[in-house]
């Protein structure tokens, strides 16, 4: 059984779980949702910009323009659920995209070595939240009942922990300009 069909059901579940927490975007579409990566296709207009064309051996045999119905994520991210968010394509800066709204990737459920993991609500909040919060919006919050108030902080550390292995103080200081590194310049 491959790690689609093991968590379907599991998946169905979260994205329930996910619009009742969350809301929607727009009527009947949930502002996250999580999804089979192999499975997400997108309308984009590659009129300006002409898509290659390849045959079995991986020979350009020409370019494809117009509205094309593409992948959006098997080239990059393949066979793995994806947690995505909702929302709005500006009219300009994206001429590709022909829709008003789009689901775009917030986190590929895989390791650290790229192999996929099933969905997770635990890292689906984490996740949320995060982005929330560093948006300066109210995170929702979440609470596991079964665990102490400790309990809970240490979970939350952990999983951010694996989320975002190489966020630290130190890294944080350096991408916001108000840190010092020091190394050999080559």
């Amino acid at each position: 059984m491959s790690i689609k069909e093991e968590f379907q059901e599991l998946t169905k579940q979260l994205n329930v779980r996910l619009k009742d927490m969350y809301g929607e975007f727009a009527e009947g579409t949930p502002h996250y949702r999580i999804v089979w990566s192999d499975d997400q296709f997108e309308y984009r207009d590659v009129t300006n910009c002409p898509v290659s064309k390849f045959d079995a051996h991986g020979n350009k045999i020409g370019e494809l323009t117009g509205v094309l119905f593409l992948p959006k994520y098997r080239q990059w991210i393949p066979h793995m659920w994806v947690l995505e968010k909702c929302i709005d394509v500006p009219e300009i800066g994206n001429p590709e995209l022909i829709t008003k709204f789009s689901y775009e990737p917030i986190f590929p459920f895989r390791d650290r070595e790229g192999k996929p993991l099933p969905p997770n609500w635990d890292v689906c909040w984490v996740t949320i939240a995060s982005i929330d919060y560093h948006m300066g919006k109210e995170a929702k919050i979440y609470k596991d009942e079964s665990l102490s108030p400790e309990q809970q902080l240490m979970k939350i550390d952990s999983i951010m922990r694996e989320l975002f292995p190489n966020e630290t103080e130190i890294g944080d200081a350096l991408a916001q300009g108000s840190g010092v590194g020091y190394g050999k310049i080559q």
